[in-house]
This record gives C-alpha cells, sequence and structure tokens, in this order.
C-alpha cells in the first residue's frame, strides 16, 4: 500500500498455496506502466507458490486490519524519503 500511496498503480491480490494447500494470500504492486513490484516475494518457502492475481480496489484511507503497522512503517518511509510528512500529493 506504501507504493501504490508514492507512485501509484494498482495492488493486485493472489492466493499462496503450499502443494495443493491454500495457505493464505499475498499482495503486490502493479505500475502504471504494467511493471510489478513485489518487495515481498522472498517471504516465501521453496515449497510455497502466489498463484492468480487480481487487481483488488482499494478504500480511501488506512487499512482497517494492521493500521498501525501500516502507519509506522508509511512514517518510516515517508520521513526517509522526504525527511518528514509526504507532498501533499501522495497524501491519502
Amino acid at each position: 500500500m506504501i507504493i501504490q500511496d508514492l507512485i501509484g498503480g494498482e495492488l493486485i491480490l493472489g492466493e499462496v498455496f503450499a502443494g495443493d494447500a491454500k495457505v493464505g494470500y499475498h499482495y503486490w504492486n502493479r505500475l502504471a506502466d504494467g511493471r510489478e513490484v513485489d518487495l515481498t516475494a522472498d517471504q516465501f518457502h521453496p515449497q510455497e507458490v502466489v498463484v492468480g492475481g487480481q487487481v483488488q480496489q482499494r478504500l480511501p484511507g488506512p487499512p482497517r486490519r494492521c493500521r498501525q503497522q501500516y502507519e509506522i512503517l508509511r512514517d518510516r518511509v515517508f520521513a526517509a524519503l522526504y525527511g518528514g510528512d509526504p507532498p501533499l500529493s501522495v497524501q491519502r
């Protein structure tokens, strides 16, 4: 979501399988030019595979789930990039 906050694009949601068992879900970004950005793909074990990928519509504002973690990470990323608050063009 932070990548989308910064440069837009779409959020993509896929399913994670270990063999025939679905073990979770995974999000990544697709930029406006079609490139896909997945900063957390390396979290999966070799037997886990992400399949599918559907565009997800993001609700305005911060996420309902894990909101505090999102806001901490977002603040840290923006502080590193901008020295503080993000410019108005990337605030959600």
